[in-house]
């Protein structure tokens, strides 16, 4: 089912229509920024230096303290830009073993990912109102656990870590997609017109999913060519 901007019009009502434009909007341009910095790292290997892997937690803790009102959502902005630029450096040399690999991989990760959000966040829009913010206890729950497998792998080689946190992961955050769209239309009814943090939601559960497609597209490169290689021994 394809919203159309009639459907989108009649759906919401104006606040929460220019509500969603403005979260969409900015989501965009983090996207735009984390790929300059993904640049920048590609120019210079600003990715292999401690700049980004100190400014992203700096960046990030501005982000979630800094005074949220209408006063200051225009310097959050320039933070938010800020960190998804930083996020973009840290992100380089992952992204440059994966040009190196196939550059084909970096690409289908990025439709693959813009095919996944846009799919399940219209889901999300054109369903009923609240109909996945049951979603939010199982995906909170889920996340839980790939935390605590995370902790456990610095302690115990886990063989089934890296499936959990990759399938597992995916999955949890396509949910994410779900549920945050509709948390945000929620908030936009009841008056909140918090920007910025909305699209942070967003911007991260975009993050999450690319990396995961894109480390199963080179994990399942290099399975088919180990198997290439080993047809010709």
């Amino acid at each position: 089912m394809v919203l159309t901007s009639q459907s989108f019009s009649s759906k919401f009502p104006p606040s929460v229509r220019s509500h969603l434009t403005q979260v969409y909007w900015t989501l965009l341009v983090s996207i735009l920024f984390m790929s300059v910095g993904l640049s920048m790292h590609l120019y210079f290997s600003i990715g292999y230096s401690t700049v980004p892997q100190l400014l992203v937690p700096l960046l990030t803790l501005l982000n979630v303290f800094y005074p949220r009102n209408p006063q200051t959502e225009k310097t959050r902005k320039y933070l938010l830009y800020s960190l998804c630029t930083a996020i973009g450096c840290e992100m380089g040399p992952l992204i440059e073993v994966a040009l190196e690999t196939d550059p084909s991989i970096f690409l289908t990760a990025v439709s693959g990912t813009a095919v996944v959000f846009l799919c399940f966040s219209g889901a999300a829009i054109v369903a009923e109102r609240k109909s996945y913010l049951f979603l939010g206890g199982f995906l909170s729950s889920s996340l839980s656990v790939l935390v605590w497998f995370s902790l456990l792998s610095f302690l115990v080689s886990l063989k089934v870590e890296q499936f959990v946190q990759l399938y597992v992961g995916l999955f949890v955050f396509t949910g994410y997609v779900l549920y945050d769209t509709q948390l945000i239309i929620e908030k936009a009814y009841h008056g909140s017109s918090d920007v910025v943090t909305d699209a942070v939601m967003l911007f991260f559960d975009v993050l999450a999913i690319f990396v995961r497609i894109l480390i199963i597209l080179m994990k399942n490169f290099q399975k088919n060519e180990e198997k290439e290689r080993r047809k010709h021994e």
